[in-house]
C-alpha cells in the first residue's frame, strides 16, 4: 500500500486486441483518470466532452493523440458513420411464419492472407463462412475472459457457464 498521503500509480494494459500499445494504454488511463475526477462527468457524453476539451489544450498529454486537421478529421468522422450504420442495417430472412433479422452486411476474408472485404450476409461463401464462425469463437473466448472477473455475480456466472460449455462443444465438433 502505498504511504498516507500519496497515490499509488495504476497500472494500466492495453486490451489483447493490440489496437493501442501498451505505452498508450497506460497514458490514456492515467490521463482518463486525472480528467474523470477533476470534471465530476454527470454521463458517458460530457465524459467524452471532457476528455475532448481537455485534450483541445496544447499542453494536454492527449493534444497529440487525437486529429486536430478538421479536414482529415471530417473524413474519418464521416467513415465512422457508415461503418455505425452497416453494422446497423439488418435483414428479414426465414419463413413468414418463423421470421428473423440478422445483419445485412458482414466483414469477411476469403483466406487467412487475404483482406477483409463487405458482403451481404446473404452471399456469403462456404470459406467466409468458416471465417465468420471462427471470428464468433475468438469472440465468444475474448468475451469470456472479459467477464471472468464479475463470475460472482451469479447471472454472469451462469452466462460464462453456458459460453464455455458452447465453446467446449464448437472445439469437440472440429
Amino acid at each position: 500500500m502505498a504511504p498516507k498521503g500519496k497515490r499509488q500509480r495504476k497500472t494500466y494494459v492495453a486490451d489483447p486486441s493490440g489496437f493501442i500499445s501498451p505505452e498508450k494504454a497506460q497514458l490514456w488511463g492515467t490521463e482518463l483518470t486525472r480528467i474523470l475526477r477533476s470534471h465530476k462527468a454527470k454521463d458517458d457524453e460530457s465524459a467524452v466532452e471532457a476528455v475532448v476539451a481537455d485534450a483541445t489544450q496544447e499542453t494536454s498529454n492527449l493534444h497529440g493523440e487525437l486529429e486536430w486537421d478538421n479536414d482529415k478529421a471530417g473524413h474519418q468522422h464521416r467513415l465512422d458513420q457508415v461503418r455505425r450504420f452497416i453494422r446497423h442495417v439488418y435483414v428479414a430472412v426465414g419463413t413468414p411464419k418463423e421470421p428473423q433479422t440478422i445483419r445485412a452486411f458482414v466483414y469477411v476474408k476469403a483466406s487467412k492472407d487475404s483482406r477483409r472485404q463487405l458482403k451481404p450476409i446473404q452471399s456469403v461463401n462456404k470459406n467466409e463462412q468458416a471465417y465468420l464462425v471462427e471470428r464468433a469463437r475468438r469472440e465468444l473466448v475474448g468475451w469470456t475472459a472479459r467477464y471472468e472477473s464479475y463470475k460472482h455475480i451469479h447471472e454472469i456466472g451462469e452466462l460464462l457457464t453456458g459460453v464455455t460449455g458452447l465453446l467446449d462443444g464448437i472445439e469437440e465438433g472440429s
